[in-house]
């Protein structure tokens, strides 16, 4: 014998009624429009910050590979005088605003170049970029001694040295 609802006492046959099927496919496009824009945002949101990140590593990677050197480095009287040039093959300026300068590591003030400089260069202390090629002159305050090393680095981290010519 089947089990059926109808035989129950006290169940009131009503006929159920459901969902008409134009209203259930509206529904389920709605429902498929929203998943989809939910998803769109989500992997929209992950590839701009990807893009970002590889925005940043490749100008960091750039930036990295501008180069500089320092030509000439020797005793000055109480100072150590330098040249600072940027490579004619960088693609980039070289901010030397903030740069340091060590004197066997330790930390010293670039100080303001005197008297004329050659055509074509500044002085290291009060220009805040060297474009592609370029030189700046500089001194530091400080007397020299033989065997001693100026290191040079700019706020990107690229860094360069030389030994102090005509230290006494």
């Amino acid at each position: 014998m089947a089990f059926c609802l109808n035989d129950q006492p006290g169940f009131k046959n009503k006929r159920f009624k459901g969902v008409s099927p134009v209203i259930a496919t509206m529904l389920l496009v709605l429902l498929t429009v929203v998943l989809v824009s939910s998803v769109y945002k989500f992997s929209d949101e992950i590839a701009s910050g990807a893009k970002k990140q590889t925005d940043e590593s490749l100008t960091r990677n750039k930036q990295m590979h501008q180069a500089f050197v320092i030509p000439t480095a020797y005793g000055c009287g109480p100072y150590i005088c330098f040249e600072l040039k940027a490579l004619g093959t960088n693609s980039m300026p070289i901010p030397i605003e903030n740069a340091g300068y060590y004197i066997n590591d330790v930390p010293k003030k670039s100080e303001i170049w005197p008297g004329s400089l050659p055509l074509g260069s500044y002085d290291c202390s009060s220009n805040p970029v060297l474009n592609p090629g370029e030189s700046c002159f500089g001194r530091l305050d400080n007397i020299c001694r033989p065997g001693d090393i100026l290191r040079i680095q700019i706020s990107w981290g690229t860094e360069n040295f030389r030994s102090i010519m005509r230290c006494n």
